[in-house]
Formats: C-alpha cells, sequence, structure tokens
C-alpha cells in the first residue's frame, strides 16, 4: 500500500470515529406557534394541558389539567422570549442521542435585515413531543451551538 493511501484511510477512519454523530431520536413539532401565552423562559418539560394553556385556551374545552388518556408522549417547550416584530420562530433541525443525553438542534430564525414588518410583540414558541426513554439531559442548541435551554428529566441526579 502506498503511504499517501494508508495515510489517507488512517485520518478518514479518525474522522469518523472521532466525530460520528449520536443516533437519531424520532420527534415530532406538536405546536410551533408565534403567539403563546405566558410560556417560560428556556427548555420545559410540559404535560398536554400545558399546551392547550399556551395557546390561552383550555384542553377540550374542560380544563388544562392532565387527560387520563395521557399518551406516554415526552413533550417539552422552548421559549427565547418576547420579540418586536413578526418572523421570529423556531425550527426543529435534528435530535440526537449520546449516551443519556439528548441534544435538539433548533434552528432560530429572525426577519431578514430590511425587511418591512409590522411593530408588535410576538412571542414563538416551539413544543416538542418524543417518546419517552431512559434520558437523564435533554439539552436544546441553536444553529449556532449556543444553548437555549436545558431539562434535568425527574429522578436524575445533578
Amino acid at each position: 500500500m502506498r503511504p499517501i493511501t494508508a495515510w489517507f484511510l488512517m485520518a478518514t477512519a479518525g474522522v469518523l470515529c472521532a466525530c460520528s454523530p449520536g443516533s437519531e431520536i424520532a420527534t415530532v413539532e406538536v405546536l410551533n406557534d408565534a403567539h403563546c401565552r405566558t410560556p417560560q423562559m428556556g427548555l420545559q418539560q410540559i404535560g398536554y394541558g400545558d399546551i392547550a394553556s399556551l395557546r390561552g385556551q383550555t384542553l377540550l374545552g374542560i380544563s388544562t389539567g392532565k387527560p387520563v388518556d395521557e399518551p406516554e408522549l415526552l413533550l417539552l417547550s422552548l421559549y427565547r422570549g418576547s420579540q418586536p416584530t413578526p418572523g421570529y420562530r423556531f425550527e426543529l433541525n435534528s435530535t440526537e442521542r449520546h449516551g443519556r443525553t439528548v441534544q435538539l438542534r433548533v434552528d432560530w430564525l429572525e426577519p431578514e435585515p430590511g425587511a418591512v414588518l409590522a411593530q408588535m410583540m410576538t412571542t414563538p414558541c416551539l413544543v416538542i413531543g418524543m417518546e419517552r426513554d431512559e434520558f437523564d439531559i435533554i439539552r436544546a442548541i441553536d444553529q449556532h451551538g449556543a444553548l437555549l435551554g436545558e431539562v434535568r428529566l425527574a429522578g436524575t441526579s445533578d
């Protein structure tokens, strides 16, 4: 084997091993809205009734409590604060598991510079659902790698 070929193979194998992504986790956008009501800053674990509360409504017109037949879906809300115009929003990019940690990659999208938009406060939020599993930590990061929020699930240590 020629020296350059051997070096190329070793370098490629090293890159693949060192930078291999975690395993993908199936997730679904449950709610992606520009006008959420009183969400908490960052990433929070929520219940089904909380989704209705974020929209300023009640679940099925009865209450915002947990439904008796709530599926075993882990729900998380993400909120980054009030914004001065429309056009700010979240976009779920990917979800990966690294051991007992889940990393949500979420793009934070802003209006184009110079865009003519209404001057009105918006409160964009994203609610993500995923199957429950043995996770300790769920982290949301933006497209630049900045931490948007972190949740330590119940029963895990600091």
